[in-house]
């Protein structure tokens, strides 16, 4: 029962495997031998008298030993069954890490182990921005035997959590800069890349948006440090693109330099256009963490994106650092800021009639 609740690897043999289809039957074998086990213990109820563990007044232990079993086939039934899930790491869905928590906002008082309001939003803020980290806190009740992250800023650049959740990478900070910075100047200087206000796309407004994807990917794949990521960015087929205005600026072939984004990254940059669209960005301020809250949450579970990439993201310690999600995020990240930053910039530029013939003159003939 305790190999089996602290799964934390698909790659273990026995009970200590994560769920999975691979041995589905034998934990269904162990449940109904637990079960029966269970029903069939008695305990000393009163004096001399001995009553089934099910039926004591010490009941709730035994009650949630099998709920517990229970709940491991339905969270199989409802997520590995269904293929949302390749498998369950069953340590990930232990009260251990809630323990250490409370544990963690306890030792921020001192000798003082109820907390007030104050004190409590004080120690919750410094654990949320991560002064102290909840993994040295190890004086409870119980050991931690992974280290997983359980606060976690969902408004942070999804760019530095997926690197920082690349193995094998160091990084650089200074570096990191001066690429966002040329990136986000190089997004500045590029007028040409256009917004459209009708909700129903054209053919070219199709072409454009994908156009855009390219760019989107040009400005990750120069950013992230996961190489099997930036990999699924891509796409490895281009004959899809023959006809595109990616093909048709990259000179009939790859003599232009552009990137021919994936058809993930495709879907992902329609459907922000389309969120985007529906909260009227051109006119007025947008919450950026809930459109891409929407578009994560369109992609998360009712669709394959990225399924290649589904056993390279599983091997992420922390599930709140999945590389799908952050990636999903990343995308709709990017796609918003380039937009909104073309559009202020449009909206605050003053009409020129030398620039409008000196760009009349570049692009002539294109």
């Amino acid at each position: 029962m305790q190999m089996l609740c602290n799964s934390r690897s698909i790659n273990c043999i026995g009970y200590e495997k994560a769920l999975c289809k691979e041995n589905i039957e034998s934990v269904i074998l162990f449940t109904k031998i637990f079960k029966t086990y269970i029903k069939g213990l008695k305990v000393e109820d009163k004096p001399g008298i001995f009553v089934h563990g099910l039926q004591s007044s010490r009941k709730t232990g035994f009650i949630g030993f099998i709920v517990c079993l229970e709940s491991i086939l339905q969270l199989y039934s409802t997520l590995i069954k269904t293929n949302q899930l390749e498998h369950i790491k069953l340590y990930r869905l232990s009260q251990d890490h809630i323990e250490l928590f409370f544990g963690s906002i306890r030792s921020h008082g001192g000798h003082n182990n109820n907390p007030k309001v104050r004190q409590f939003r004080s120690a919750y803020k410094k654990l949320v921005i991560r002064i102290n980290d909840i993994t040295n806190f190890n004086t409870g009740n119980c050991i931690l035997l992974e280290d997983i992250g359980i606060l976690h800023y969902s408004s942070s650049d999804p760019v530095n959590v997926l690197n920082n959740n690349t193995p094998g990478f160091n990084y650089d900070a200074i570096i990191q800069e001066e690429n966002l910075r040329s990136i986000n100047s190089f997004i500045l200087d590029h007028d040409y890349i256009g917004s459209h206000s009708d909700y129903s796309f054209s053919n070219f407004s199709k072409e454009v948006i994908i156009y855009i994807s390219g760019f989107v990917v040009h400005k990750l794949t120069n950013v992230l440090k996961c190489d099997t990521c930036k990999d699924a960015l891509c796409a490895t087929d281009k004959e899809c693109f023959l006809n595109s205005l990616i093909t048709l600026k990259n000179r009939k072939g790859d003599n232009g330099g552009l990137i021919y984004p994936s058809n993930d990254v495709i879907d992902i940059c329609f459907k922000t256009e389309k969120t985007l669209k529906q909260f009227n960005y051109t006119h007025k301020a947008v919450n950026k963490l809930k459109i891409q809250t929407e578009v994560l949450g369109h992609f998360l579970f009712n669709s394959n994106v990225f399924e290649q990439l589904k056993t390279h993201s599983s091997e992420t310690r922390n599930p709140l650092t999945d590389h799908i999600t952050l990636l999903i995020k990343s995308i709709t990240s990017t796609y918003i800021n380039l937009k909104i930053n073309y559009n202020l910039k449009s909206h605050n530029e003053t009409p020129s009639i030398r620039m409008w013939y000196n760009k009349l003159t570049i692009f002539k003939g294109q």
